[in-house]
């Protein structure tokens, strides 16, 4: 995120040149969507200290004029987002809004920039591909990568270098984690892959075992996109270990193993 609004910062700062001498007194006033509550609150401060380096760096001017900064916090819920949105422009009356982080609520704040048409809103680092490329807003810009995006080339990887052809994902139930798997999908499909499994989970999930252990069949590749600093509890089979229904979501066949393996797992051949 750090980046992203570093990025988004000197792109406003060049906007900001066109200024003349009879607004130089005015402030420009920045209003920043940060998650600072629930799951992705370090990110949020990472965000926020990210955006203010990169105001230090230009001296807290863009254009000449004097930045004033103001927080919004979100909670990665896109009613969360709007909330804080409305309050920085509304109520603060900021001219450029910068944000947010979560891919839903880059949706969200999609929708209500139509209805602010005098604010300018850049994009945080909200990676729904839905944002900008469905119904897109005239005054909500993106700069940063979709999820898809981020998972360009991972479909090749598994279907031509790993020799895998068919594959369960798991990630959580929101937009953004939506997009990445479609963009590992389209590319493993195309190819002749097949997906026997999508698994959603709860926003903030720490422990995907439960999911996993009802669906993989051997040999298999569980593709975990946004929590590979997690670790999962995975239980799986040999062929021979196989028995009649091995889909049993109860997980209690014989001669199981379990493994403590950081995603994304890739079982053996």
């Amino acid at each position: 995120m750090n980046k992203s609004l570093i990025a988004a910062t000197t792109a406003i700062a060049a906007t900001m040149g066109f200024s003349t001498a009879s607004y130089a007194a005015d402030p420009v006033k920045v209003g920043v969507l940060a998650t600072l509550e629930g799951t992705y609150t370090v990110l949020g401060e990472d965000g926020v200290r990210g955006l203010k380096t990169a105001l230090g760096e230009i001296k807290n001017q863009m254009g000449g004029r004097e930045v004033e900064l103001f927080i919004g916090p979100t909670d990665a819920s896109p009613d969360s987002a709007v909330r804080a949105a409305r309050k920085v422009v509304e109520q603060d009356g900021v001219d450029i809004v910068i944000g947010p982080l979560s891919g839903s609520e880059g949706i969200a704040i999609r929708d209500y920039s139509k209805t602010q048409p005098d604010v300018t809103f850049i994009n945080g680092i909200s990676g729904a591909q839905e944002t900008t490329y469905v119904d897109p807003s005239e005054n909500f810009f993106r700069f940063n990568m979709d999820g898809a995006q981020w998972s360009a080339g991972l479909g090749e990887y598994i279907y031509n270098e790993k020799g895998y052809r068919s594959i369960a994902t798991v990630g959580e139930d929101y937009s953004f984690i939506y997009t990445q798997v479609f963009g590992l999908v389209t590319e493993f499909c195309s190819m002749g892959g097949e997906v026997t499994e999508r698994l959603w989970v709860p926003l903030g999930t720490k422990d995907f075992g439960s999911r996993p252990c009802s669906v993989l069949l051997y040999p298999a590749y569980l593709h975990c996109p946004n929590n590979c600093h997690q670790t999962m509890t995975v239980w799986f089979f040999t062929p021979q270990e196989l028995v009649a229904d091995p889909w049993k979501s109860s997980c209690r066949m014989a001669n199981w193993r379990q493994l403590l393996i950081p995603p994304p797992l890739r079982l053996p051949t």
